[in-house]
């Protein structure tokens, strides 16, 4: 007779049946936590391009309001041009 490690035949079996399902739960495993790692590194690079897209926004907007008070400088000066080019012509 051989000299194996198995005293049962039933225990061997039992084995056999039992590594594969070991390595598919090892494999299932890994891939999980690789996917919670992808996910994270996405989640974090969104945050920092709405964090970039939100700075933008914000000096968009202080230029915008730059503007319209350049433009509201003007639009003063433009009326009191109008105003005394009128009293002028009368």
């Amino acid at each position: 007779m051989k000299n194996t490690k198995y005293f049962d035949k039933e225990i061997y079996e039992m084995e056999n049946k039992i590594k594969p399902i070991i390595v598919i739960l090892i494999v299932f495993i890994i891939g999980l936590f690789s996917g919670f790692g992808v996910g994270y590194v996405e989640i974090h690079n969104k945050d920092n391009y709405i964090n970039m897209i939100n700075a933008e926004l914000d000096k968009s907007n202080s230029s915008i309001n730059e503007l319209a008070e350049e433009n509201s400088r003007l639009q003063t000066i433009i009326n009191n041009y109008t105003i005394q080019s009128r009293r002028l012509d009368n």
